[in-house]
């Protein structure tokens, strides 16, 4: 066998063994307290998407993504948002399509990074997009708070596990009540997905 014939089985080779590795896994990506973490996470490292039509799978890994704005303004099916406004560990899966309709962003594989209190108890949620308790956002007992104007609209889903299967709770600006307190029971493996227009969520942490 001369060497032009060992590169191309090589090549061969390494093809067939990569295909093989993402299917098993890629290709089933199922999102997961256990592998929602920058190890375990298939992500692509960091890649800029500007107008056009994208396939998971095709153009990039599935997985969880920090998603930025980097022009004026950015919209696809999936999210609206304006410069360096950002969409913590959104969850891309195998062959979903995204359409940026304007604008560019970045996709960076999500970096999972901890909340820390604003001040001795409150923890802001200073971006959009999905946060887990015991991971980001300590377990306990909270009261939501909300700062919004009234024609701001926002949601805050408290779901029972990474995957969204079961919704605890759903607040939004229409059952939303800023005079009465929101006590909220956040446990190990609980998801918060929270999405707002110009609204701010808190979190005030009043015991486990």
């Amino acid at each position: 066998m001369n060497r032009h014939r060992k590169v191309v089985w090589l090549f061969l080779i390494v093809s067939i063994a990569s295909v093989i590795v993402y299917q098993i896994f890629f290709a089933n990506f199922i999102p997961s307290y256990e592998n929602r973490n920058s190890a375990d996470n298939p992500a692509t490292e960091s890649i800029v998407l500007k107008e056009g039509s994208y396939v998971v799978g095709e153009d990039f890994n599935p997985g969880y993504y920090d998603v930025t704005c980097l022009s004026s303004s950015a919209s696809s099916n999936g999210f609206d948002l304006v410069k360096n406004e950002k969409l913590l560990a959104y969850t891309y899966f195998e062959q979903n399509k995204l359409d940026i309709v304007e604008g560019a962003v970045r996709l960076e594989a999500a970096a999972f990074n901890k909340i820390f209190p604003k001040n001795e108890n409150l923890y802001e949620l200073k971006y959009d997009g999905n946060y887990v308790v015991g991971q980001e956002i300590p377990i306990g007992e909270y009261i939501l708070n909300v700062e919004a104007q009234a024609d701001n609209e926002f949601s805050f889903f408290v779901y029972g596990n990474v995957g969204k299967s079961n919704t605890i709770l759903l607040i939004d600006n229409y059952n939303y009540d800023e005079n009465q307190n929101e006590i909220i029971s956040l446990k190990e493996g609980y998801l918060i997905y929270a999405m707002s227009k110009e609204a701010v969520f808190s979190l005030e942490f009043k015991g486990e």
